[in-house]
């Protein structure tokens, strides 16, 4: 890793006695990396703990059968300090286990990868085969410093109690930490540019740290009474690479002879730097960040239910709080030492260019990890004339991948997007409405209560009262969010029912999204595969609204009557 965020390749070769040697004297462009990260720090003032990374990728090839291998899961960073190593020659040991490696399989078009026809027809000997990333994609191209939110809180009713919280930035032992994410899956790039996102499936890992900078000890307090959002951020250069795995084969001499991609992909997601030092590294602003869109699609919300203390009912009384360590080690089962997750992916899902948004939707539900001291929720509940002494429902966002550790499965807080809920709001505030295209406009307004136990997907069919025009052959339906609705949608259908009383699915032509624009291919199977449909007290772009078409299919002078089925739930 380089301080502009662009990495380059330090060594690529076979490894002996599984240890790393760090020595700029005896490698020409480590040295320059090094170099590169002095120059960068020359003015800093903490420079003893400051730390960068290597990234190191690892592959045991079977030599009787290089299709087989194992590769590193996930990917290794070295930190060392730049400064320090110097005067050091650092030799770093490569502790490995059973459950750090998997075995994958390429597909291969030659039949004997020893040996290949040279030029002149004669058979030149493959005396090694390995592996390797290469990038395929960098955004942003060059470094840029933006708000990264870290804490993103919601309270959303007018009849709310006073929300009150502090959060704790506290540097360690080795400073305020960054970790990286990878997330490994076959074809990445093209099932997603062919928005066939229900194939992509992604075993995301948590890696190590990435940049460590000793920043001072900071402390936000924020009171929120009803109908007030604010988010806590820090400011840093947010990076994603995207690589593609190649299997190559070298001559006796060093030279490429075969290369071959693999199909497997990785999605590489940090901090490369913060801004450091000043007073605006750390802020807070009024509303929601301009992320969340794209935070909605990469996660769920969930209430948050504890296993003890005071959210162990997944509410706040007037005067209860929660100390968010304890929200943290309920996530954190294997004591990994977590933090809650900052929603980098998200974040650039959303300032991704036009011509590779299909790649947000993939981005949307990854995080890295920054250490941070604590901090607390309260329900202080009336406390002005704003609010109220009422119970407070509290829920967070939940990534909708599932993050894989050596131990084991976690599901990882994201954003972390707290939204707080009184009791008192109808739940007919967080319907979804249905609107039908007549030859007089958007009408029949019905609303849908999606809501559900544990948030579990639910079925619903509604049966119209009257057959509706039709637009081109195309029947017309309109979902629109209220502003408290958090709704979450698989799958949607018109049935068709036809005078010699059979049913027919009229096909989905178009599914049409005002923040996501084309959303058919998480609407027409019921896969899983969701599309949120939020209000605009949870966004800072309003109401969703989604525009769907069915196909008549030249059967209106047979249909007798129509049944809109969805297929999703809702939260409140």
């Amino acid at each position: 890793m380089l301080p502009n965020g662009t990495e380059a390749t330090i060594y690529a070769s076979p490894l002996k006695y599984y240890r790393i040697i760090l020595d700029p004297y005896q490698n020409a462009i480590f040295r320059e990396v090094v170099d590169s990260w002095i120059e960068y720090f020359s003015n800093a003032t903490d420079k003893d703990v400051i730390k960068v990374a290597l990234f190191l990728s690892l592959w045991i090839v079977n030599k009787d059968n290089p299709r087989e291998y194992y590769r590193l899961i996930p990917e290794r960073t070295i930190l060392y300090n730049p400064f320090e190593i110097l005067k050091t020659r650092k030799i770093w040991r490569i502790k490995l286990g059973e459950k750090d490696f998997r075995m994958y399989q390429t597909n291969t078009s030659l039949s004997d990868l020893k040996s290949f026809k040279g030029s002149s027809g004669a058979i030149t000997p493959a005396p090694r085969i390995s592996y390797r990333w290469f990038l395929k994609i960098r955004w942003p191209s060059e470094k840029i410093y933006t708000e990264i939110p870290v804490i993103i809180f919601n309270n959303i009713d007018n009849v709310s109690g006073s929300i009150f919280g502090v959060f704790y930035f506290c540097p360690g032992i080795y400073g305020l930490s960054f970790s990286t994410t990878f997330a490994y899956g076959l074809r990445i790039y093209d099932l997603a540019k062919n928005k066939e996102y229900d194939k992509i499936n992604l075993d995301v890992r948590i890696g190590g740290y990435c940049i460590s900078r000793d920043l001072c000890l900071m402390e936000h307090i924020s009171y929120l009474s009803g109908n007030r959002q604010e988010y806590i951020y820090i400011i840093g250069s947010p990076i994603y690479y995207l690589y593609e795995e190649y299997l190559i084969a070298y001559d006796s001499h060093g030279n490429v002879i075969y290369k071959e991609p693999t199909g497997n992909e990785m999605i590489k997601t940090y901090i490369c730097d913060i801004k450091y030092p000043s007073p605006t590294s750390v802020g807070k602003e009024d509303g929601l960040p301009n992320l969340m869109n794209i935070l909605f699609m990469g996660t769920t919300i969930e209430p948050l239910f504890l296993d003890a203390g005071s959210l162990a009912d997944g509410d706040l009384e007037p005067g209860e709080e929660e100390a968010l360590s304890f929200i943290k080690w309920h996530f954190d089962l294997y004591d990994y030492h977590l933090s809650m997750a900052i929603p980098i992916g998200a974040l650039i899902a959303s300032i991704l260019p036009r011509q590779m948004s299909f790649l947000s939707p993939v981005l949307a539900g990854l995080g890295v990890f920054m250490d941070y001291e604590d901090g607390i929720i309260k329900n202080e509940g009336k406390v002005n004339a704003e609010s109220y002494n009422v119970t407070e429902d509290v829920y967070i966002t939940i990534s909708r991948y599932t993050y894989e550790t050596s131990l084991g499965p976690l599901d990882i807080p994201l954003g972390v997007y707290f939204l707080f809920d009184t009791e008192e709001v109808q739940p007919h505030d967080h319907y979804l409405n249905l609107y039908v295209f007549t030859k007089n406009g958007w009408v029949n307004k019905t609303s849908l209560n999606m809501s559900s136990i544990k948030n579990q997907d639910i079925t619903l069919d509604l049966k119209l009262s009257h057959i509706p025009t039709t637009l081109n052959g195309k029947f017309l339906f309109r979902l629109a969010g209220q502003a408290l609705t958090l709704s979450y949608i698989d799958h949607v259908q018109l049935l068709a029912v036809l005078k010699n009383n059979s049913i027919v699915a009229l096909p989905l032509v178009s599914a049409i999204h005002n923040a996501y624009g084309d959303v058919l291919p998480w609407l027409i199977n019921s896969d899983d595969l969701r599309i949120p449909c939020v209000g605009s007290l949870h966004t800072p772009s309003g109401n969703h609204e989604i525009f769907l078409e069915f196909d008549s299919l030249d059967l209106l002078s047979e249909i007798t009557s129509l049944i809109f089925q969805i297929e999703g739930h809702s939260v409140f």
